[in-house]
């Protein structure tokens, strides 16, 4: 699946605050609120995101390789403020049963994760570079050179059409 997302430029402690903790923003958990990367504000934008909950069971290199070079892990501000974004524009909610790697790591090098946008609220967590788990695919992303904007119905419609094409696609390849 692919979305497109206007990011903001906030950090995840700014939108911890925009979103709160509970069903609808953040999970209640601490341990990361005053570490650096939750303090960070990566450049506005706009970003193309691919989710890939099928990349699981793979260490971090293998997910690497598997993005390839023109795309990367997110950072988790961005991922974070797309699927609360989406969910508030939507009320569907992204990655609710699975993780992604993201490009920061902790203060104690551990790869922070998020996702398991579950009832509870959106997850931070992290684990080990060289872990493989069930639940920890890939969202990656590229950075678009345009300028942030709202998308046009045609345009939405147009994205959730190849979504959907995609989709087709998987279940043909099945029979």
């Amino acid at each position: 699946m692919k979305i497109i997302h206007n990011y903001t430029g906030k950090s995840l402690l700014q939108l911890r605050e925009q979103f709160g903790v509970g069903k609808k923003g953040f999970y209640n958990n601490d341990w990361w609120l005053k570490d650096e990367f939750a303090k960070e504000t990566p450049k506005k934008g706009t970003y193309e995101i691919e989710l890939h909950p099928e990349w699981n069971n793979l260490n971090c290199q293998e997910q690497l390789d598997k993005i390839g070079d023109e795309m990367g892990f997110l950072h988790p501000a961005v991922l974070a403020e797309a699927i609360l974004t989406h969910y508030k524009e939507t009320n569907e909610r992204l990655m609710d049963n699975w993780f992604s790697r993201t490009c920061s790591v902790d203060s104690s090098g551990r790869r922070v994760r998020v996702g398991g946008f579950g009832s509870h609220g959106l997850v931070v967590n992290y684990d080990w570079d060289d872990f493989r788990r069930s639940l920890v695919g890939v969202a990656s992303a590229r950075k678009l050179n345009l300028k942030p904007r709202t998308l046009e119905p045609f345009e939405s419609r147009l994205l959730e059409l190849e979504n959907f094409k995609e989709k087709v696609e998987k279940v043909l390849k099945l029979k």
